[in-house]
């Protein structure tokens, strides 16, 4: 690195079974500061780092998610404030999610104003991946401007997600975990000031409320599953 890069936004990590470590996180480097989406692979001191994507391709990366397979291929969902289709107005943001499971980096718009999937005007904040034993591909994130949280899904042979509207209204940040058996459990705050917990393990969408009351709940909230 140089002076003037600014390294580190948005880190997430994860671990695979072979104790490897999968970082991912946005820099931006250079006196016109180049945004990046940056990933490090390690284990034992020794780092491997990638460029994932850059605005050189148009995006803005700000919220970043990662998480990895059972073949130790890594899965990155995060939000681009700058859809290329709209240039540099700041008025296409889209989830975008990345994958590394043929040997190099891929990236496809998973829904965006740009017209994909549904055409939201500002989607894809606070993402969270998950990826189940059998392949498929679970993200949770905020659709902002209906104030909803929305769960998307990829089986590993499907062309494209599918899409969910999760209860409420959504407010703060969401998480998503995928169980041993490919069930989902997700936790995300509401307008009413609640924590919103909600899984698919019965077959369906099932909503329970762990917490609730006060003026200050579920404003951030984590999840995680005991192997």
């Amino acid at each position: 690195s140089t002076a003037g890069d600014d390294y580190g936004h948005y880190c997430c990590l994860a671990i695979d079974k072979n104790n490897k470590l999968h970082v991912a996180y946005n820099c931006q480097v250079g006196s016109t500061t180049k945004n990046i989406l940056r990933y490090a692979s390690g284990i034992g001191g020794f780092w491997n780092i990638e460029t994932v994507d850059e605005d050189s391709n148009g995006i803005e990366v700000e919220y970043v998610s990662i998480a990895v397979d059972d073949n130790c291929h890594a899965h990155i969902a995060y939000y681009d404030s700058k859809t290329p289709a709209y240039g540099n107005n700041y008025s296409g943001e889209s989830i975008r999610y990345a994958t590394n499971k043929s040997g190099s980096w891929s990236t496809k718009i998973i829904e965006g104003e740009d017209g994909t999937s549904g055409g939201n005007f500002d989607t894809g904040r606070y993402p969270s991946i998950g990826v189940g034993t059998d392949g498929t591909i679970h993200v949770a994130y905020k659709d902002y401007d209906n104030s909803v949280f929305r769960y998307a899904s990829k089986g590993s042979s499907a062309s494209g997600f599918t899409f969910t509207n999760l209860n409420g209204n959504g407010y703060g940040n969401i998480v998503l975990a995928v169980d041993k058996n490919n069930s989902i459990h997700i936790a995300y705050g509401n307008s009413s000031n609640e924590v919103v917990y909600a899984t698919n393990k019965s077959g369906s969408l099932v909503y329970e409320q762990p917490a609730s009351g006060g003026s200050s709940f579920a404003r951030t909230v984590a999840i995680t599953l005991g192997r």
